[in-house]
């Protein structure tokens, strides 16, 4: 008899499940994640200060080491800019989360293969919004100028 399981044990698009993360005026991460979890860069979400993440959402694509190094160097300049000028609590600007992940939803839909409706979308899909949570949509290359980027007028 041969037996073919279906399964893959986790659920990709569920960020930070298993513990509570508490925000400004306590803001849940799940409740400000309600329609799909987004980040800037996969590393910081606004209302959720010091909080510095690694593989969040949308850091899916090509060599995940690749990804976490250079989100890894990110956070690092962000805490040295923080050390040296004083800086106790450092939150990405909702604005700028927002213009991140709405050029990275729409830089998504230009790619073909996430676009099939394939019984599959669990994967890259989260919330009623049905945003793309899971992939990066270009190049490890591309990723590394991103991160390479540290605007501190970007954090309140």
């Amino acid at each position: 008899m041969d037996v073919l399981i279906y399964s893959t044990g986790f659920e990709t698009t569920t960020y930070l499940s298993a513990i509570d993360v508490k925000g400004k005026n306590g803001l849940d991460i799940h409740d400000a994640w309600s329609d799909g979890p987004q980040a800037y860069l996969g590393i910081s979400t606004h209302g959720f200060p010091n909080l510095f993440m690694l593989y969040g959402p949308n850091t899916n694509q090509g060599c995940i080491l690749v990804m976490i190094e250079e989100q890894v160097k990110y956070i690092i300049r962000r805490l040295k800019t923080m050390r040296s000028e004083g800086i106790l609590a450092s939150d990405i600007k909702k604005d700028v989360m927002r213009k991140f992940n709405d050029k990275l939803q729409d830089d998504i839909k230009g790619i073909d293969v996430w676009q099939h409706a394939c019984g599959n979308d669990f994967y890259y899909r989260a919330g009623p919004s049905g945003r793309f949570v899971t992939q990066w949509p270009k190049s490890m290359d591309d990723f590394a100028k991103e991160t390479d980027k540290l605007e501190d007028n970007f954090y309140e």
